[in-house]
């Protein structure tokens, strides 16, 4: 009797192990700084020279916040975001360039790109 009792309960674990694996949602693995990298990496020249940023560039910036679908990823590009503004040194028309590129790409970003912006906020 105590074996059919313990493999009951092992079945049983066995069970809601299972229907828990199927029935919650996976983790959802923020976004990397490389990641980021990749996006905003084709918007160099816009951030050089100025004028228009290029479609390859808003593409890049739109994917990125397209990817960015709940808190934690949010917040992951913010930080990342933050700290290439943070090291930017204070070249006011990279910051600028920077700031304006969401508009420029008809982006909604839900915070701006800024070295100061407080990205524990985002919800």
């Amino acid at each position: 009797m105590a074996k059919s009792s313990s493999s009951s309960v092992f079945l049983a674990i066995a069970a809601v192990v299972t229907l828990a694996t199927v029935l919650l949602p996976s983790a959802v693995t923020a976004i990397t700084c490389n990641q980021v990298n990749s996006g905003v990496n084709q918007c160099v020249g816009y951030f050089i020279s100025g004028g228009t940023p290029s479609q390859v560039c808003c593409q890049g910036i739109t994917s990125l916040n397209n990817e960015a679908v709940d808190t934690a990823s949010r917040r992951a590009v913010c930080n990342c975001l933050k700290s290439y503004a943070s090291r930017a040194n204070g070249n006011q028309v990279i910051i600028a360039r920077a700031q304006a590129l969401p508009g420029l790409c008809n982006l909604n970003l839900p915070y701006p790109i800024s070295s100061s912006v407080d990205c524990n906020s985002l919800k």
